[in-house]
């Protein structure tokens, strides 16, 4: 009689009867002996015998397995080598290897036995001796930690080397990060969570990972300070000309649409026209004057508070300087040797507007005496000339100035 099975399993013989039996175990058991139905007793531990039954009695056959279990804590995958199974049966002795496969950006960290926080094993592939008895093995991850980089405007961020804006690393690792001003915008710092202390103040940041995520936010400020004279409008007006260090500097002269200085001053120097004043060919609304497309306010490109300072910053249009006429209040004055208009707003802010003359040809003139300022408007039909402000000692208004000569600007930004 042959018998195969990996639990007890019993054959009944009856007196005086003589019977072969063999016992056969089942793929990933062992079969440890023959005993009479008390179960204590032993009869024989081959598999295969002659039993000769003096008595009525009853022969169990026992077998044995291991059953191994593997898991995972998370971050991560187990299996046994070869297999994708996660729980399988092996004979006691046998040799067994199982596998750990981490996560992306997960580590692995070892294998448990049971709920032991003692690793048997830090090796992800780990072969061992089955035991006599059931096992249960966890494989433990840990996931990297995550650093997250932000701008919180005015400026763009990079990890160096990489355009992630989150990537996870090692802890105790070296990273280094990134921040890019804007063009008109300064980097103030590092600052870590809702934190409003820098931790650096350096635009490259090189720094230890930590053991947690970490999210780092770059904070910028406008290079060029500004005030809030309280206009209706809300429109701040920069407190120095473009090219100027300080408020009282004169700055630089540009000609209408131009973005540099230069030594000559003329329609025949002018970079939208062909050397006369009737040829124009941008900002033009009659054809006499040029070619005309009916553009009648500077584009950025074209606007040189824009292109020197960037960001937000522009001229003030026509309307934005009669505002700043209607509503503020005005004094001639001098600040540190320089006369100009003390201009101020409803809110009790103020700006000083030097009086830094004109260009035109080659020569400076009223400097100290008259103040003119380019804005953004052009003047109606006829295209080759521009509303601007004007002011001296005893005047403040606007007027109409020729696209070619070189006047002052005075930037504002929303």
């Amino acid at each position: 009689m042959s018998i195969t099975n990996c639990i007890g399993t019993s054959v009944d013989v009856l007196i005086g009867n003589q019977v072969e039996v063999v016992a056969t175990p089942a793929a990933g058991c062992a079969f440890t002996g023959w005993y009479l139905s008390d179960g204590e007793t032993l009869v024989s531990t081959e598999a295969e015998f002659i039993f000769t039954a003096s008595e009525n009695t009853t022969l169990i056959a026992r077998f044995t397995r291991v059953n191994l279990v593997v898991r995972s804590a998370g971050y991560g995958s187990v299996s046994f080598k070869d297999s994708s199974n996660d729980a399988l049966a092996f004979l006691p002795g046998s040799e067994v290897t199982v596998v750990a496969t981490p996560d992306k950006d997960c580590d692995f960290i070892g294998w448990f036995v049971g709920d032991s926080e003692t690793a048997v094993c830090t090796d992800a592939e780990y072969t061992f001796t089955v035991p006599e008895e059931d096992l249960t093995l966890t494989a433990k991850f840990s996931k990297r930690p995550v650093v997250t980089i932000s701008s919180a405007g005015y400026g763009s961020v990079s990890f160096k080397d990489s355009a992630d804006d989150a990537l996870a690393f090692l802890p105790g690792s070296e990273v280094t990060v990134v921040a890019t001003p804007d063009k008109g915008f300064d980097f103030i710092g590092w600052f870590v969570g809702d934190s409003e202390t820098a931790v650096c103040t350096d635009a490259e940041y090189t720094f230890t990972v930590p053991e947690e995520d970490m999210t780092l936010t770059a904070k910028f400020k406008n290079s060029h300070e500004y005030v809030d004279l309280g206009l209706p409008s809300g429109l701040k007006w920069a407190t120095c000309n473009v090219g100027a260090s300080s408020p009282e500097d004169y700055g630089g002269y540009y000609a209408w649409g131009e973005t540099e200085e230069k030594s000559w001053y003329h329609w025949n120097a002018y970079k939208w026209c062909k050397g006369t004043i009737d040829t124009l060919t941008k900002y033009c609304r009659r054809s006499s004057y040029g070619t005309v497309d009916n553009k009648t306010v500077l584009d950025p490109e074209d606007d040189v508070a824009h292109v020197k300072w960037g960001a937000n910053w522009r001229m003030p249009t026509f309307e934005e300087q009669i505002e700043l006429r209607n509503y503020c209040s005005r004094k001639w004055t001098a600040l540190n040797g320089v006369n100009g208009y003390e201009v101020t707003g409803p809110n009790g802010n103020s700006i000083f507007l030097p009086a830094a003359g004109y260009r035109g040809g080659s020569s400076l003139y009223d400097s100290g005496s008259g103040g003119y300022y380019w804005s953004s408007s052009l003047s109606g039909d006829q295209s080759y000339y521009v509303f601007s402000s004007y002011f001296d000692s005893s005047y403040y208004g606007w007027d109409y100035s020729k696209r070619d000569i070189g006047l002052s600007v005075r930037p504002v930004c929303e």
